[in-house]
């Protein structure tokens, strides 16, 4: 621990650290319970992630955004000095753990507490992700990473991507007879997921997700695509029967290997054919993250009526496609209520930390008709 008294410590970081950029930011975070690994793209893991897959930089905690001026960490929930690193390590990937460290500062005269994290650069080709995406500063902002920062750290993955699916995808239309036999064997496939419920336990003052995805890939590119299939399948869950046997059986007959070269041929199509039908206003920044709320309740529509919303959504009568929008805006202003009403429920009360508070989620989440999967 570093002491010095307020004014030492302000000259102290503003000569060290004197301007916010890509490799500076300063954060004010008094509060470290939801601050550390909380809403994806502004909490602290997130612009770790972002210098990280610049050049490498610090991170001030403890400071006025702006400003520099120091009003010190107030509320630790938990975390130390010691402790933080563990952390941090254990909901980011690929960061250098070696070079990553963390310096003190107390203010003699006023007892303020500033951190300054020293985040390293990216190792060669890896990309440093938090919430399962990688981060960069654009001006004042976290965005996510874009392609050509992608390209300038690792220029082959895209491509490889590309070409990896590209070939898989050949396979499914021109090999039916492998693909029937891999269905069956399950030899030779080169990635797969599966979701189940998550493990109960974890950290103390940490929210329990209710999905655990268990993805596999031969390379990278493919776990990747693996992965983006358990997140959407996840949102799904809420719609699959509640009785066990009948839930079991649907989930045997929906994402199956033997499925997958039909799912291909139309997918595609279907796939554009509903995005032109959503409401433009579904993709405005305003409701980032509304689309997660919007498939929890349509996926909770019985399936005659589902059917009938998706059937109209893909039809070439226009007439068809207007009744389909309308339906998607009336469970659209439900999933804004619902997103809504849980934002502010987040912000009143303290983060999920025992069995009790997690039974007070449940609850509040049964009162918006959702249950965990």
């Amino acid at each position: 621990m570093h002491k010095m008294t307020e004014r030492q410590l302000h000259d102290y970081l503003k000569t060290n650290y004197p301007i916010e950029n890509e490799k500076c930011e300063w954060k004010e975070f008094k509060s470290l319970k939801n601050s550390v690994s909380g809403d994806a793209g502004s909490d602290i893991i997130s612009y770790i992630s972002a210098i990280a897959n610049m050049q490498g930089g610090n991170l001030i905690i403890g400071i006025q955004d702006k400003t520099s001026n120091i009003v010190g960490i107030q509320d630790f929930a938990g975390y130390t000095i010691e402790n933080i690193r563990f952390r941090i390590n254990g909901n980011i990937t690929n960061l250098n753990v070696d070079g990553f460290s963390v310096q003190e500062f107390i203010t003699s005269d006023t007892n303020k507490l500033v951190w300054i994290f020293h985040i390293p650069k990216h190792q060669f080709r890896l990309p440093v992700y938090a919430h399962k995406k990688t981060w960069q500063r654009i001006d004042d902002n976290l965005v996510e990473m874009t392609k050509a920062r992608l390209d300038a750290i690792n220029p082959s993955l895209y491509k490889d991507y590309l070409g990896i699916m590209a070939i898989n995808d050949f396979l499914y239309f021109s090999q039916e007879q492998m693909i029937e036999m891999m269905s069956q064997t399950g030899q030779g496939i080169a990635g797969k997921v599966e979701l189940a419920d998550a493990d109960e336990d974890g950290e103390e003052g940490e929210s329990q997700s209710d999905t655990k995805i268990i993805a596999t890939g031969l390379i990278f590119p493919i776990l990747c695509h693996e992965i983006t299939k358990g997140l959407e399948e996840a949102k799904g869950r809420h719609g699959l029967p509640k009785e066990p046997g009948l839930r079991q059986k649907v989930q045997q007959q929906t994402d199956t290997l033997s499925n997958e070269p039909m799912q291909l041929r139309i997918g595609p199509e279907i796939v554009e054919k509903l995005r032109f039908a959503l409401p433009n206003e579904m993709y405005s920044d305003a409701n980032k993250g509304l689309i997660n709320w919007f498939h929890i309740l349509l996926y909770q529509i019985e399936a005659k009526e589902f059917l009938d919303i998706i059937g109209n959504a893909i039809s070439d009568d226009n007439s068809k496609v207007k009744m389909a929008t309308r339906k998607f805006e009336e469970i659209m202003r439900e999933a804004k209520k619902m997103k809504q009403e849980f934002d502010d429920y987040k912000e009143e009360t303290p983060e999920v930390g025992n069995e009790n508070d997690d039974d007070d989620l449940d609850d509040f989440l049964r009162g918006l008709g959702i249950e965990r999967p």
